[in-house]
């Protein structure tokens, strides 16, 4: 083989070598529909897909926290409703006890009715969610209330994000709903204990005094329930809003990665056309350099 003819060879190898690459990498795009795997696919477009994977991953996490968040709401708020009812159905006990044409009798009867609604009470108080107790704060492994229904929970709010760098409170106060911590705020379970103790001395007096009260836990009740409802709204604004991100974001990952379908058919049938044909070439340099001999 003549320098000149090794030259020619060297040079075809090096074709083959270039157009088997080619398509390889034709075939690999053509099979798995991404243009863009490593960083040799191209380091901006590569750097560019981590980036947005990163953020897909942040939205995920940051929906399945909304998902989370937004059903323990949905439960206090349903645990609400129900304690409003246990209180309304106490507050139409007391209007029927106070009623003077009734019997002392009458009203022992009333008074083990309000003490079973009270622990009904207590309960709701005590509810729980995926993330732990519903009306304590940040305490959320603690019950709010103890067995003698004082507050065992703090005033400290949970807060989620809903936004880059914007999060909301998604707390509950128990405080609020079912003590006196509030301004003109009733202890229901003190308010409770009061009208039982009435109906269990028949004292007229005490009981119709006890609508008040009564009316108050209701008012307090309702604010609290208004409270949940107000974020389980802002909760659910701001899930729509991480899946319309999250779409965006996938349709920006896309761009970066992945390759038109027939445009990379069309490479693929283009780098095999080239690599046969860098074969060809080689083949015939090989005979030709084999009859110079």
């Amino acid at each position: 083989m003549r320098i000149t003819d090794g030259i020619r060879y060297l040079r075809s190898i090096k074709t083959v070598a270039e157009a088997a690459l080619r398509f390889d990498r034709a075939a690999r795009v053509a099979a798995t529909g991404k243009r863009v795997e490593l960083p040799s696919d191209g380091p901006a477009a590569y750097a560019s897909m981590l980036a947005h994977s990163e953020r897909l991953k942040r939205l995920d996490v940051r929906a399945e926290v909304l998902g989370r968040t937004t059903s323990d709401l949905e439960i206090a708020e349903g645990s609400l409703a129900s304690a409003t009812d246990v209180v309304a159905h106490v507050r139409e006990i007391a209007v029927q006890m106070a009623n003077g044409t009734l019997n002392a009798a009458d009203r022992t009867g009333a008074a083990a009715e309000v003490r079973s609604l009270r622990a009904t009470l207590s309960g709701l108080a005590n509810s729980k969610g995926q993330n732990g107790y519903l009306f304590g704060g940040t305490r959320v492994d603690t019950a709010p209330f103890d067995t003698n229904a004082a507050y065992q929970g703090n005033l400290d709010a949970l807060r989620v994000e809903v936004a880059d760098g914007v999060t909301e409170s998604v707390s509950l106060s128990g405080a609020d709903a079912f003590t006196a911590s509030g301004v003109n705020g009733r202890d229901a379970f003190v308010v409770l204990d009061a009208l039982t103790l009435a109906l269990g001395a028949n004292d007229l007096t005490g009981i119709r005094d006890s609508l008040d009260a009564i009316d108050g836990v209701l008012g307090q009740l309702s604010n609290v329930r208004a409270d949940a409802g107000a974020k389980i709204d802002r909760l659910r604004a701001a899930q729509a809003f991480a899946t319309d991100t999250t779409v965006l974001v996938a349709k920006g990952r896309a761009a970066a990665v992945e390759a038109d379908p027939i445009q990379a058919f069309s490479e693929l049938t283009r780098a095999k056309t080239a690599y046969e044909q860098s074969l060809e070439v080689t083949k015939k340099l090989l005979a030709l350099s084999s009859l110079g001999q």
